[in-house]
């Protein structure tokens, strides 16, 4: 979580820089929005502490600055006396939906109140439970592929509470001047094996997102070829792996292939998409930017 200090996206601090923006916050308009206001001072996040399952005053010491604050907690819940993994969950749950609702009042003027931003919490409850029991054909939990942050997981396939033990791992290279690019996917058969090449392909795009989504549908496409009916897919792509769970919010460039990803996602027995760090897509970039670079498309066969 950030802090009062770097956290320049809140309506407060852009002001404090010299942007011209009304400060206040959107909820209650009492106060100069910035992070501690938003997280634990304004009405809607007093409410929404004590009314959740940890029953929190969020502004019992007001002199404590945020950082310390969530600290605080973090420390309580992995404590011998306080600990819980439940309660971090759902600690860390309550912040997220707190700023996804903040945003949505801001940037879509949808109008939430302490029950949306509850149920907020109990479905990134429900996507982190979820995470945690899923399991890779080998019986392993799926924690020995990856951390995502969010539990950002979306599973299309026939089969919903398990992932596969073959894992695509996709990336996109895009130049913004030429608008020249490049896609590229690697493979392996079991989280224990290598990555090899899959294949990639060049071409142009409108943006970084159109060419992940593009390389997402050969990707698969590919793995149908080869026989393959059960996948897991993974990309450095939050946007991404966000439009495949909502296709309302996918740009108009993007909407036919997300459409012909979904329904390409429905044919497989297991078909997840999960969001990763950039170093866990190393190898499909290496093969994007290659692709770019020389102008070359081709595929490989296992």
């Amino acid at each position: 979580m950030v802090s009062d200090e770097d956290a320049s996206f809140f309506k407060g601090n852009l002001e404090r820089r010299g942007i011209d923006t009304n400060p206040s916050c959107d909820y209650c308009g009492s106060e100069s929005e910035d992070s501690q206001h938003l997280f634990r001072f304004c009405n809607l996040a007093k409410l929404v502490w004590m009314y959740s399952p940890l029953q929190i005053c969020s502004n019992d010491v007001e002199t404590v600055s945020l950082k310390k604050w969530i600290q605080s907690y973090i420390l309580l819940f992995n404590s011998k006396d306080g600990g819980s993994e439940a309660k971090l969950d759902a600690f860390i749950s309550i912040l997220w939906s707190l700023w996804v609702t903040r945003n949505e009042r801001v940037f879509r003027n949808e109008s939430k109140h302490v029950r949306a931003v509850l149920l907020t919490m109990d479905r990134m409850l429900g996507m982190a439970k979820h995470f945690k029991e899923c399991t890779l054909a080998t019986g392993k939990s799926m924690m020995n592929i990856c951390k995502p942050l969010g539990f950002d997981l979306v599973q299309l396939g026939a089969v919903r509470n398990q992932v596969a033990d073959f894992i695509l791992q996709i990336d996109g290279s895009w130049e913004k001047k030429t608008r020249k690019s490049g896609g590229g996917w690697a493979f392996k058969e079991h989280s224990n094996a290598r990555y090899r090449e899959g294949g990639g392909c060049y071409g142009s795009a409108l943006s970084a997102t159109q060419v992940e989504t593009e390389v997402c549908l050969k990707a698969m496409e590919w793995a149908e070829k080869q026989g393959k009916r059960e996948i897991l897919v993974i990309t450095d792509s939050s946007v991404l792996v966000s439009t495949l769970d909502n296709i309302e919010i996918a740009d108009i460039s993007m909407f036919w292939m997300v459409s012909r990803i979904r329904r390409l996602a429905t044919t497989f027995n297991i078909c997840s998409f999960l969001k990763v760090d950039r170093g866990q897509v190393q190898e499909a970039h290496e093969i994007a930017n290659k692709c770019r670079k020389n102008g070359v498309t081709f595929n490989s066969v296992i």
